[in-house]
């Protein structure tokens, strides 16, 4: 079975939790010590890290929803569309695009 990396971000959400767990564990540490300068920069990395897994969402759940027009098998007679890297070099890889059958937006 073939899933064409959809299990990607479903891996980069877990590398990310375990960064969250870990950010929140040294921020813990630095407070019960006392170091409020290592603290400091502990949240302003955590904070990062949260404008970085926002980013990133938005960016990956295009990619979840639209999958490109050469991963789709075609039609046996084929329908004349051009591939992406035809369509990328003509300037047009956004038309290329289909939505994914099985993640429809709405559903």
């Amino acid at each position: 079975m073939d899933i064409k990396g959809e299990c990607y971000t479903r891996a980069l959400q877990q590398l990310l939790t375990g960064d969250y767990i870990a950010e929140l564990y040294l921020a813990g540490l630095f407070c019960t010590r006392k170091a409020t300068g290592t603290s400091i920069l502990t949240a302003i990395l955590f904070i990062g890290t949260v404008i970085y897994h926002f980013t990133m969402n938005r960016h990956l759940s295009q990619l979840e929803i639209c999958l490109p027009a050469d991963l789709h098998p075609e039609p046996e007679g084929g329908n004349g569309e051009t591939s992406l890297l035809a369509a990328a070099e003509e300037g047009n890889a956004s038309a290329s695009r289909t939505p994914h059958p099985a993640r429809q937006p709405g559903n």
